[in-house]
């Protein structure tokens, strides 16, 4: 099994998904139920939009280990993509129940408010998430994204400074805080910022335009 589980992880890290799918269906039924193997299949059949089928095999990897927070994670990630917001988000609640500093939940309740335009709670969860695993990067650019929404650039600066730190090729976050310093008359420091960007990448969308705005 350990072999043909092997072939499965290649054939899914290769975006193989329609033969993932089908070597993975040959292999719960060749093995008695695995909640790991249900959970395998389930993100696969995600993957291939199959919603409905990826909702019942990650019920059927819950069944068989109620404290498996992947899989209710993975659920209401699945919910989330059909925005069935309040069970994706007590899916995720479950998740935390099970296993409270499991940052990844907290994004995505994080994404779930940021989806019904609840910014307050989606910044409180992206927070949360950060408060785990500070450098956690899909989390500060959420944070980053909703005070940018709301204006509030004083708390989105510090942010995308910190994405930089960790990911200093982020071409979005220099253009980021290009606009914000230009929008603020540093224009100085706006021209450097869409520099960084210009020099990453110059064809970059709308880029050359804004810089020589």
């Amino acid at each position: 099994m350990s072999e043909e589980l092997s072939q499965l992880i290649v054939l899914f890290k290769d975006k193989k998904y329609l033969l993932a799918e089908k070597k993975c269906f040959n292999l719960i039924k060749k093995i008695k139920p695995n909640y790991e193997i249900f959970n395998i299949y389930a993100v696969i059949l995600f993957e291939l939009k199959k919603y409905d089928d990826a909702i019942k095999y990650c019920e059927k990897a819950i069944e068989l280990n109620s404290q498996y927070h992947f899989g209710y994670n993975n659920l209401g990630n699945i919910f989330l993509k059909k925005k069935q917001f309040k069970e994706a988000l007590n899916s995720y609640e479950k998740a935390l129940g099970i296993k409270p500093d499991y940052y990844e939940a907290y994004h995505n309740k994080g994404n779930v408010y940021s989806k019904t335009n609840d910014f307050s709670n989606a910044i409180k969860n992206f927070d949360s998430a950060l408060k785990i695993k500070g450098d956690y990067l899909p989390s500060l650019k959420g944070i980053s994204d909703l005070y940018i929404k709301q204006k509030n650039f004083s708390k989105a600066m510090p942010v995308l400074d910190k994405i930089l730190i960790y990911e200093p090729n982020n071409i979005n976050a220099y253009i980021q805080k290009a606009d914000i310093l230009c929008e603020k008359n540093f224009l100085k420091e706006g021209i450097e910022n869409y520099q960084s960007a210009y020099d990453l990448n110059p064809e970059h969308p709308f880029l050359l335009g804004d810089f020589i705005h």
